[in-house]
């Protein structure tokens, strides 16, 4: 599999309903907790894209693109739908689409590469 026709996505486009609050700015020693995910996945992907229905902040590179839910309330699967739109309006060439929530602070990314090793 050429991991160049991969797409990184984070999904932060929720609503938060339970945790009260945007659950990507909430910090964790003194992290907001969509860099978390972002430093973990930045180097694996040639572009990230995050999917948000917010203004958030979040780790500057200029590997990293946002995309607003195309439509409100279809949930991650929407998230998704939305990827594939923007892979597809701003013709790019990915093939996959690797998906990631903004509120995991502890993932790695040697989850990532074993994965991928084993596909």
């Amino acid at each position: 599999m050429d991991h160049n026709k991969i797409l990184g996505v984070v999904l932060a486009g929720g609503k938060s309903q339970r945790f009260g609050q945007d659950k990507s700015q909430a910090q964790l020693q003194g992290k907001i907790l969509i860099d978390y995910i972002l430093s973990e996945i930045i180097d694996e992907f040639n572009e990230i894209l995050i999917i948000t229905n917010n203004s958030i902040s979040f780790m500057s590179s200029d590997k990293i693109f946002l995309a607003k839910d195309f439509k409100n309330g279809l949930g991650p699967l929407g998230g998704v739908l939305t990827a594939m739109k923007w892979i597809k309006e701003n013709n790019k060439k990915y093939d996959w689409i690797s998906t990631f929530p903004t509120d995991t602070p502890f993932f790695k990314k040697k989850e990532v590469k074993n994965f991928y090793n084993k596909i």
